[in-house]
């Protein structure tokens, strides 16, 4: 029954920006379900790409957009497809 949720985090990975983070495309609102979901089936199947696209749409949210500063958490990172260029 594995197989299902591995095939999900493979197709989902299609749909995610590998430049600058979260699903491609504008506007860019936080996806938790689908960030947890290809999350956990990376780390239990050791699928860099799959975390990489979770690490770089966290990254992205961190580095810009709007932080809902009254009631905690992400409500939108980009109003755009791109985002603050990250330097680590």
């Amino acid at each position: 029954m594995q197989d299902l949720p591995d095939k999900a985090a493979q197709r989902l990975l299609t749909i995610m920006d590998p430049v600058h983070g979260g699903v491609k495309g504008a506007p860019k609102f936080p996806q938790p379900m689908i960030l947890e979901l290809i999350w956990r089936v990376g780390v239990r199947t050791n699928d860099t790409d799959l975390q990489n696209a979770v690490t770089r749409a966290l990254d992205g949210m961190c580095a810009g957009g709007i932080y809902d500063h009254l009631g905690g958490g992400f409500a939108r990172y980009s109003t755009d497809e791109e985002v603050v260029s990250l330097s680590f």
